[in-house]
């Protein structure tokens, strides 16, 4: 059964009484004009408070959505982290997101983390912002994704963040090849570095200083996440960052498996013995066409060590009907075929593996990657299907653990057998299970998974439109001795009754869970209130089929 609520320690005690206090009196106190605020003078009683409790309080303020209200007093010298996030709902709020921001660019100097996800920064405030941003010289993290980024961000971030390891710039379409030369900005060719690096053995470097002096910090060689999806970047940048930035361990861009496969095309056709090998350890790559696509991916991994994350997806047939791609069916059949001896060459160090339209067989992918941490599936099928010599290995699947190190399981309408999927969610080491619209789960498949192994580490479970799990499945849950601490279904069914006999029992035993229930409208529903609006259904199936 879940965990009972345990009593809460001194400490949470005290940060609950302090969030209580911020909420109650502190957010009505005026606050002086966040330009002007001297740094030398203390404004906030949190300024002394050291970075866990900060943290502490973060957290408590965030699960209490009050942070927004009380962002003021945490923006404190001590902070590491500043979540200044804008919802696309929530442009209202970009003025206050640059007054914190200019806050945090006086109080904060030693920021290490800073997320800017959604804000866009109206024309004339964008020189201030990039006057300001130099300021965060000790940043590692930053997100300013789905913002309106340019060129000379990454020119800043390249002159005074020397220091940065992760950069999120998806959706920020004003990014091109020029910004990523002031990312390379310090870079040196390798023999300049050696020799650098072979003064500086040569000084006295017992003082840190001296030797900060000696080897100074380049961001060509700290940054490893550099995310620049749905950027104007092109593959000359994608090509200069691969070979600029030499630490670089994730480079999500749509084209980073073709230019990783073009720029040593001549190496495998002449064979060569020495191949440049890089840091990468994800790969995200769009099946396109059969033949290209597999030679593509086949020397992007030969390149790539030590893969972490692999992430296969096809464009489907109406996706590619859109972009004027011609999708071989036939050639996606076969692409399949590739995928378990791709996953032979890496298994071993896959932690992460996510397929998008693709067939595989859940088995013979548990036997190439025994350390595979989280599995994803969307829109593809599970076959069960082994040859005579694969079924005298695994003469029994219940004796041999399928995904013996697996925490994350997500299927997402899934064609699966109930062998397949038996095997999948029995595993011992599962956190979290996230199931959406699979007709193959059931009350019964609950039980006989629970029988195997009880559930013994797992903490969440989301059902998505999987009709035939009902209250009895979900009992299950609540039976054995697990962790768990949340519980999501979303179904057209109507769970009101069953949601307070849950909560009810969820009260009486002092269970640390929460069960969520979300009723979908279904397709009836939906027709009537879209009628009612005036929306004319006849007129759009027309516009669809003519």
């Amino acid at each position: 059964m879940p965990q009972k609520k345990s009593a809460k320690t001194l400490f949470e005690l005290c940060v609950d009484n302090v969030i209580k206090e911020m909420d109650c009196m502190w957010r009505r106190k005026p606050i002086e004009d966040l330009d002007v605020v001297d740094p030398e003078i203390s404004f906030t009683p949190l300024d002394k408070l050291p970075t866990a409790i900060l943290e502490e309080l973060v957290g408590g303020l965030q699960k209490k959505k009050l942070l927004d209200n009380n962002l003021r007093w945490i923006i404190t010298p001590k902070l590491n982290t500043l979540d200044l996030t804008i919802k696309c709902w929530e442009r209202s709020k970009e003025e206050k997101m640059l007054q914190h921001f200019k806050h945090a660019s006086i109080t904060c100097p030693m920021l290490k983390v800073l997320i800017l996800h959604g804000s866009s920064v109206p024309d004339e405030e964008t020189i201030g912002f990039l006057n300001i941003l130099p300021t965060f010289t000790n940043l590692q993290v930053l997100d300013i994704s789905n913002t309106s980024a340019v060129d000379n961000c990454f020119w800043i971030l390249g002159t005074h963040c020397k220091h940065l390891r992760c950069l999120n710039a998806n959706n920020c379409y004003e990014v091109t090849d020029f910004g990523i030369q002031g990312l390379c900005l310090d870079y040196v060719e390798r023999e300049k570095d050696e020799d650098e690096q072979q003064d500086s053995k040569t000084r006295k470097t017992d003082d840190p200083e001296m030797r900060e002096r000696c080897t100074p910090p380049r961001l060509s060689n700290s940054m490893e996440t550099l995310r620049l999806d749905e950027t104007e970047v092109t593959k000359k940048g994608i090509a200069e960052a691969l070979t600029k930035l030499r630490s670089l361990r994730v480079l999500e861009h749509q084209s980073t498996v073709k230019v990783l496969a073009e720029m040593h095309k001549a190496d495998f056709e002449s064979e060569e013995d020495v191949i440049s090998k890089y840091e990468l350890s994800e790969i995200i790559f769009t099946v396109k066409d059969f033949q290209i696509s597999r030679n593509r991916l086949w020397r992007a991994v030969s390149l790539c060590e030590s893969i972490s994350v692999l992430n296969i997806s096809k464009i489907g047939v109406s996706d590619g009907y859109m972009e004027g791609i011609f999708v071989d069916t036939e050639g996606y059949q076969r692409f399949d075929l590739e995928i378990i001896p791709i996953l032979k060459m890496i298994g071993n160090s896959l932690r992460e593996l996510s397929l998008y339209l693709c067939s595989v067989n859940t088995f013979r992918v548990s036997d190439c990657c025994p350390n595979l941490r989280k599995l994803k599936l969307d829109y593809g099928r599970c076959s069960d299907f082994l040859t005579v010599d694969e079924q005298s290995e695994r003469s029994n699947y219940k004796e041999k653990k399928t995904f013996p190190k697996l925490e994350k399981l997500e299927l997402s309408c899934v064609d699966i057998s109930s062998e397949s999927l038996l095997s999948l969610i029995s595993s011992s080491s599962l956190k979290s299970i996230v199931i959406w619209d699979c007709n193959t789960l059931t009350d019964d498949m609950l039980q006989e998974a629970s029988n195997l192994n009880f559930f013994p580490n797992l903490e969440y479970f989301e059902l998505y439109e999987c009709d035939f799990v009902t209250e009895i499945g979900i009992n299950v849950l609540l039976e054995e001795s697990n962790p768990l601490k949340k519980i999501k279904i979303s179904t057209e069914r109507s769970l009101t009754r069953e949601k307070e006999d849950w909560n009810d029992k969820i009260a009486l035993n002092n269970w640390q869970l929460e069960i969520e229930v979300d009723k979908l409208m279904t397709s009836e529903e939906i027709y009537a209130k879209f009628s009612l609006e005036g929306v004319d259904f006849a007129q759009i199936r027309r516009n669809l089929f003519g």
